[in-house]
């Protein structure tokens, strides 16, 4: 798990029931505090230029996985947007370089209603984060985290870090505590994609 600074990132790994490591990478400085507004699988993120709002579009690539029926292969291609390129091949892979607000809204919709895997990755654009969006099936809903940009792996505030270990010093009795916190921070683990399967009916 990584964490965007002003200076670099924070890996966070978790070792054992109370090991952790907190590793700092240098790089480029990157903008904190800065992530899209995400609400319902559409970005709302817009800019005033001229009296006129200039709305959000982003590269973004969808990656589908596991086994589909051929009805619902068909209507995958069917809300797959025009323009966008398809790559068939360990996954259903749509990659397309203008998307509104980073998104896939109407087939991401489809394939949560139809508990069907995913995962969505948006560029970072305009001076913002990028977006992960991951969904497995028994899963409520998607879940949504700012995302790299060199990776694309979930990021956290490095602030929300230093607050959390301020709070539990690692020397101190509060251990158990503070890998429960950090891991409520950086979110559910989330399993891999399986293989995109068109089932035989």
């Amino acid at each position: 798990m990584l964490a965007s600074a002003g200076a670099g990132w924070y890996g966070v790994s978790f070792r054992g029931k109370l090991g952790l490591i907190v590793r700092v990478y240098p790089g480029q400085s990157v903008p904190t505090g800065q992530t899209r507004e995400h609400h319902s699988g559409e970005n709302s993120l817009a800019a005033a230029m001229g009296g006129e709002i200039l709305a959000d579009y982003t590269p973004a690539r969808l990656r589908i996985g596991g086994e589909v029926t051929h009805e619902q292969y068909r209507t995958i291609q069917e809300l797959t947007d025009e323009g966008a390129q398809v790559d068939l091949g360990q996954f259903y892979e749509i990659g397309h370089d203008r998307t509104r607000g980073g998104a896939f809204a109407e087939l991401e919709a489809y394939l949560t209603e139809q508990h069907m895997a995913f995962d969505r990755y948006s560029a970072p654009a305009l001076g913002y984060d990028g977006w992960l969006v991951q969904y497995r099936p028994g899963m409520h809903e998607p879940v949504e985290s700012p995302a790299s940009g060199d990776n694309q792996e979930r990021v956290v505030p490095v602030q929300a870090i230093h607050t959390l270990l301020t709070d539990c010093p690692l020397d101190g009795p509060a251990g158990e505590e503070l890998v429960a916190r950090l891991q409520a921070l950086c979110g559910p683990v989330i399993g891999p994609l399986a293989k995109f399967l068109v089932r035989r009916d």
